[in-house]
């Protein structure tokens, strides 16, 4: 009877934890993950090519030659206007984006008019 009460509580514990992680995951705004702007260049890692994802997470992404930091974030539900620092290769700047994300798609727009569409990463 207690084994079965022991197997009973760390399948609670095992439940409760992969909600738990379920829910961090959905909590995390949608724009957190890999993305490429070929899909194609998702089997790339840095290192073995300069054709490789931006990889984003809650507070900012690394790309090849710059990473940029989230200074600001207003937003939410699939648009985000975003205050970021940005450096690499000796230089450093500040700027405003937009990120929008559709589906598997995320469009970075720039004050200046530049846009780029991503497709997100497996």
């Amino acid at each position: 009877m207690r084994r079965w009460h022991l197997v009973v509580s760390i399948a609670v514990v095992l439940a409760s934890n992969s909600e738990a992680t379920a829910q961090a995951k959905s909590a995390q705004p949608e724009y957190v993950g890999r993305w490429a702007h070929k899909p194609a260049w998702c089997k790339n890692r840095r290192g073995t090519s300069d054709e490789i994802p931006l990889a984003f997470s809650l507070g900012g992404y690394q790309g090849l030659d710059e990473a940029c930091r989230f200074e600001k974030i207003v937003g939410g539900s699939g648009r985000w206007q975003i205050f970021q620092v940005c450096s690499g290769e000796g230089d450093s700047h500040s700027d405003r984006v937009e990120l929008a994300v559709k589906g598997n798609k995320l469009t970075m727009s720039y004050q200046n008019g530049q846009k780029f569409q991503f497709t997100r990463c497996p």
